[in-house]
């Protein structure tokens, strides 16, 4: 599978979110969507980037949903998500290896962002 490009229709999928929702893409057709991949909860970096994503979601809330993947688990993402008063939801999986998203995984993991456009 290619990997996605920024505006393409994305391959659905259903994960549980850091709340215990079930949510799938297929569900989101109202607005874009915007991943944010990210490799741990609470470290330096990776707080810094879910801060500023909750300080925009003024700027987002209207226009696209907002949601964090990162390989932590569900009780992680909850407490990082009530530590930082995170106002989007955190996925947790259990790799964030994904071609179709650009993202690899491993020792060392690197984190992209993919921007999509709703599925049609």
């Amino acid at each position: 599978m290619p990997i996605l490009s920024e505006g393409a229709t994305a391959p659905n999928f259903t994960l549980h979110s850091d709340q215990g929702e079930k949510v799938s893409l297929s569900a989101l057709q109202d607005k874009p969507l915007v991943l944010f991949f990210y490799p741990k909860d609470d470290t330096p970096g990776c707080t810094i980037e879910c801060k500023e994503f909750r300080d925009a979601r003024a700027d987002f809330q209207a226009k696209a949903h907002v949601f964090g993947i990162s390989p932590d688990d569900m009780a992680s993402h909850q407490a990082f998500r009530d530590k930082y008063a995170l106002t989007f939801h955190c996925f947790p999986t259990p790799s964030i290896r994904s071609p179709v998203y650009s993202v690899s995984g491993g020792r060392r993991r690197t984190a992209q962002r993919a921007s999509t456009a709703p599925p049609s």
